[in-house]
C-alpha cells in the first residue's frame, strides 16, 4: 500500500535527518509476537524473521498501490525526491538486514545454551550406564 510506503519514507526522512540523534530510532518491524531484534522475545521471532526476510528480500515498493490515484501520485514524486523505488527498497533491505544481526546473535546465544543444557544431562545420564538409552537392543551413550 501506497500510504505505508510513505510512512516508511517519513521514517527514512528522519533517520536522515537526525543522522542517529535526538532518540529516533527508526523502523521497527513489528509482529504478534514481538518486535524483530527486539532484546527480549527474540525466540517468538525467529521464523517469523527469516519467513519476513525472504518477502522483504523481493519485496518490490514501486508496486505499491493506493486506492485514490491522486495519493498515489504525490507518494511516488516524494520518494523520487528522496532517491526513488529503489532507494527505499535498499532502506527496508538494510534495516532488516540490522534486525536479523540481532536475531542471530540472539539465536546463537540461546542455542549455547540449549547444547549446554542438553550436554550436561547427558553427561548425567552417561555417568550412570544403568539409565543409558535402548536403541536396538543395544545401550547407547550420548
Amino acid at each position: 500500500r501506497s500510504w505505508c510506503l510513505f510512512e516508511v519514507l517519513q521514517t527514512y526522512k528522519l533517520l536522515k535527518q537526525t543522522d542517529g540523534q535526538h532518540n529516533f530510532t527508526g523502523l521497527f518491524f513489528c509482529t504478534k509476537h514481538g518486535v524483530i531484534g527486539a532484546p527480549q522475545g527474540d525466540e517468538l521471532t525467529f521464523d517469523v524473521s527469516i519467513a519476513l526476510s525472504r518477502r522483504l528480500a523481493t519485496l518490490d515498493v514501486g508496486e505499491a498501490t493506493a486506492s485514490s490515484p491522486d495519493d498515489h501520485a504525490m507518494i511516488v514524486s516524494l520518494i523520487s525526491e528522496e532517491g526513488g523505488m529503489d532507494q527505499m527498497n535498499a532502506f527496508i533491505r538494510t534495516e532488516m538486514l540490522e534486525d536479523l544481526s540481532k536475531v542471530q546473535v540472539s539465536f546463537n546465544d540461546q542455542m549455547v545454551g540449549v547444547r549446554s543444557s542438553l550436554s550436561r544431562k547427558a553427561d548425567a545420564i552417561e555417568s550412570d550406564g544403568d539409565d543409558l538409552p535402548v536403541v536396538g537392543g543395544n545401550r547407547v551413550a550420548l
